[in-house]
């Protein structure tokens, strides 16, 4: 019922889907996070089955050059309003890229700039990360759900990664990604990093524009996968992009990815 488009109907399925005697004590105990429970539950059971509405696996089977030697990652703890990445989810993503070596790295939803902090962190010297977040003032769209314009309006863009050593690599764009060109970028990323709003529109805009500009061989990767509320229409979108057979989530976390096919237009 994950996929449901109703986000009423899909919340109830959610809630059966996935009841249980502890869902009942955290409806006594904190009501507030109930929400949140249908989602990490769902997302545990998808990491024990392996393979149900799409594959879940560790992230050394879903990279397996992560294997082949030992690897050391650079991650800089943030604190700051508003949402940040998990601590698990931004060691993966500093892993992917020490082990993708990137030249180019594309960014799609900055906010104060975490992940294109840790992107530069565990890249090549030469790497260049592209970040890309909405212009100054325009702090909210009709087509942006209450959560995402509350992120909107507290973002403060790129202030985690001003001033620091590895600050040279980060270019920061500005634009709605509705329109941006991505022409310029075309079957040119090494790795692209989908995190920014999370209507249908645009996560699906900007899944199809993730897929346009990555290499043959490069990698996708989506945040917010996987999520029974407001921010489920990303998987939808993302769905209707690319075949569920071949996305993979790491496992325990929000976070999906994709392979580019070198035959892929």
């Amino acid at each position: 019922m994950l996929l449901v488009r109703s986000r009423r109907l899909r919340q109830l399925f959610g809630v059966f889907e996935t009841a249980n005697f502890l869902s009942l004590k955290l409806l006594i105990k904190k009501r507030s996070a109930l929400r949140q429970y249908p989602g990490m539950i769902f997302r545990d059971y998808m990491s024990l089955v392996g393979t149900d509405h799409w594959s879940s696996c560790s992230i050394f089977d879903a990279i397996p050059e992560l294997c082949d030697k030992p690897r050391r990652i650079t991650l800089e703890h943030l604190p700051g309003i508003g949402v940040s990445t998990p601590a698990d989810e931004l060691l993966y993503l500093a892993l992917i890229t020490q082990v993708l070596a990137p030249a180019l790295v594309f960014e799609i939803g900055t906010f104060r700039g975490r992940t294109a902090l840790n992107f530069a962190l565990n890249s090549p010297p030469d790497c260049k990360i592209l970040t890309l977040d909405l212009p100054p003032g325009c702090d909210d769209t009709p087509r942006m759900h209450a959560s995402d314009a509350m992120l909107a309006r507290e973002r403060m863009v790129g202030v985690d990664y001003l001033g620091r050593d590895v600050s040279y690599k980060i270019q920061q764009l500005y634009g709605d990604s509705l329109e941006f060109d991505f022409t310029p970028y075309l079957d040119r990323v090494d790795l692209v990093f989908v995190d920014g709003a999370h209507d249908y529109r645009t996560a699906r805009s900007d899944s199809e524009n993730a897929l346009r500009i990555a290499r043959a061989g490069g990698l996708v990767l989506w945040h917010d996968f996987a999520n029974y509320g407001d921010y489920n229409d990303v998987t939808r979108a993302i769905f209707d992009c690319i075949d569920k057979s071949e996305i993979v989530q790491i496992a325990n976390t929000q976070l999906a990815l994709y392979r580019k096919r070198s035959y892929e237009a």
